[in-house]
């Protein structure tokens, strides 16, 4: 998983969340992960928006490739 800020059309700035599933695990939908984080991180710090991925971007050195999420 990442997270990333994003800028709304209106300019306001929100957390998006890249999340990739594992093998044979049921997603759970956004309302569900808003509430399980929610239960565990402070308000601030729980993303608004959920991007589900086959796998996150890498650069060639293998680290995640922020430019692109």
């Amino acid at each position: 998983a990442a997270a990333a800020v994003r800028e709304s059309g209106s300019g306001d700035a929100f957390l998006q969340a890249h999340l990739v599933a594992a093998p044979g695990a049921e997603i759970a939908d956004d309302g569900e992960l808003r509430r399980l984080l929610g239960d565990a991180l402070p308000t601030h710090m729980v993303p608004t928006s959920y991007v589900w991925r086959a796998q996150l971007p890498t650069a060639p050195s293998g680290k995640l490739a922020r430019a692109e999420l």
